[in-house]
């Protein structure tokens, strides 16, 4: 009697998490791939000179279907630098949040400060 084995990952149908569509800087960079979403799915863009090693890579990464946008260097470059100049500037917001709510400060000056046990003279040791 033999048994069906179902597939470990499904990848036409598994939805990548929101960081897994997320392509690191230097990875982005490097090879010259970069991804976005569209409402009909992911779009990755590259450069006409992609390599299947880099797309085999990025679909181990991403385990999405997605399409290709062919894109000029130019064109390319300022795609890269939007999309990472638009996290940047997320995640300095989220840190001016932060620092909205805990003064680092005010936080030091509520610390009592400990005494050193040898400059303690009431205490027996």
């Amino acid at each position: 009697m033999q048994q069906q084995s179902e597939p470990l990952i499904e990848l036409d149908n598994n939805e990548p998490s929101a960081i897994a569509w997320r392509l690191p800087f230097a990875f982005a960079k490097r090879f010259s791939v970069l991804f976005s979403k569209k409402e009909t799915g992911y779009v990755l863009h590259c450069l006409a000179n992609i390599s299947l090693e880099t797309i085999v890579e990025v679909r181990r990464i991403i385990k999405a279907p997605f399409s290709f946008d062919v894109q000029d260097i130019a064109s390319f470059e300022l795609l890269l630098t939007e999309a990472f100049q638009r996290d940047s500037s997320e995640a300095q917001q989220m840190m001016e949040d932060i620092g909205n709510e805990v003064d680092l400060y005010s936080l030091a000056d509520e610390i009592t400060e400990s005494e050193d046990l040898l400059e303690n003279e009431d205490d027996a040791p």
